[in-house]
């Protein structure tokens, strides 16, 4: 959801903003609020596939080798 639905949409409103700044329509503080909104999405989408990559590295210690390798595959 953080990758198909909020990121884009953070990036939408940045560039909305950043283009209504160039043409005076909007405070620069406005733009920067923007731009602090979409970097912390960012991040969060980051801290989210960590998580999920360790969730995954600490299932793959807990199974059997057989069953481990068939997290990995692709369907």
């Amino acid at each position: 959801m953080l990758r198909d639905e909020v990121l884009p949409r953070a990036s939408n409103v940045y560039e909305a903003l950043n283009e209504g700044y160039r043409r005076g329509k909007f405070r620069l503080l406005d733009l920067l609020e923007a731009r602090r909104t979409l970097a912390q999405t960012r991040l969060r989408y980051v801290d989210a596939l960590v998580r999920l990559n360790i969730a995954n590295a600490d299932l793959r210690r807990f199974l059997p080798d057989d069953a481990a390798d068939a997290i990995g595959a692709q369907p």
